[in-house]
């Protein structure tokens, strides 16, 4: 008489065929296990493998901006309602979030060996392992980020993207591009480039319309905090509590016309193509269009002078 049976094995059989699936696992995990143990000790979790010129960005940075309510379009409406400011204001805030620390975060940060640290503005950071506190986070337009009826001016928060161990390279006082100083290229601003940039170790940041009918509808540019970058904030290594620089552009514009904005940094290691046909390499493009009649005493809808700019530096 046959013994007793479990789906038509008995016990001895199911033991076996239970060994066998628990050593085939085993060797498996092992096989696993190595595979990702050496992978790790080619790879260094921190620093790419690929650095410089050898990474797939060239060693050129591409730039970012918000609000951007879909990720499909670069297109910035402002048309001063209630939906459209909620909108426009969660996405800048989206990013100003990841800059909010709790009193706790910075007595920890202060106290950490490794933490960020407090640098000059314009003074470079001697110990590149440490990243600069971006604590003066840049405020514009008032809690609406001039997305409302009462201004009408509408913020676009740029920054420059994260490239490892890149650093901008700033041109020197008297160099020239395309037979053109630094003053001339920057003759939107009236300040000087040696003594507002160089000397101050700051990468200027440079917005204009893409052609001469949206440069002709900008009335005028406003940078908030800086007019670019400084140098303390790179390059980035991968640091414990690294921020990236912001800027906030305030932009019053020709009322009820779409604006195509290109922004860019100036420095020698950047090669910024801000352009359709290159692209926009190194650069960002957005569309701006303000669609709120302008309040009585405050900015009017434009005439197609001139713009200017300034900052609030």
């Amino acid at each position: 008489m046959a013994g007793w049976q479990l789906f038509g094995r008995s016990p001895k059989r199911w033991f076996q065929i239970f060994l066998f699936y628990v050593f085939y696992y085993a060797c498996i995990a092992a096989f696993f296990s190595a595979t990702v143990g050496m992978y790790y000790s080619y790879v260094d979790v921190k620093v790419p493998s690929a650095v410089g010129d050898n990474n797939k960005l060239r060693n050129n940075p591409g730039m970012g901006f918000a609000p951007k309510i879909s990720v499909e379009s670069s297109f910035v409406y402002a048309d001063g309602t209630e939906d459209n400011i909620k909108k426009n204001k969660e996405a800048i805030e989206k990013v100003l979030k990841k800059y909010e620390k709790t009193a706790k975060q910075r007595e920890d940060e202060e106290k950490s060996p490794f933490g960020p640290i407090y640098c000059g503005e314009s003074t470079l950071r001697k110990d590149a392992t440490k990243a600069c506190q971006f604590s003066a986070v840049p405020t514009c337009g008032g809690p609406n980020y001039g997305f409302g009826e009462d201004i009408g001016e509408p913020c676009i928060l740029v920054w420059l993207n994260n490239i490892y161990d890149f650093s901008p390279e700033l041109y020197e006082c008297d160099d020239t591009i395309d037979g053109k100083s630094m003053d001339q290229i920057i003759d939107d601003i009236d300040m000087p480039y040696c003594q507002n940039f160089k000397e101050r170790n700051l990468a200027p940041l440079i917005c204009k319309g893409e052609t001469a009918a949206d440069q002709a509808n900008i009335l005028n540019i406003r940078y908030e905090l800086v007019q670019g970058f400084y140098l303390n904030y790179f390059p980035y290594r991968n640091q414990p509590g690294y921020q990236q620089p912001l800027v906030f552009v305030q932009l019053k514009l020709t009322r009820f016309v779409p604006v195509i904005i290109t922004c860019y940094v100036l420095a020698k290691n950047i090669k910024a193509e801000p352009s359709f046909q290159k692209g926009y390499e190194g650069s960002v493009r957005f569309e701006v269009m303000v669609d709120i009649t302008a309040p009585e005493g405050g900015a009017n809808s434009g005439d197609g002078s001139n713009p200017s700019s300034s900052s609030s530096n």
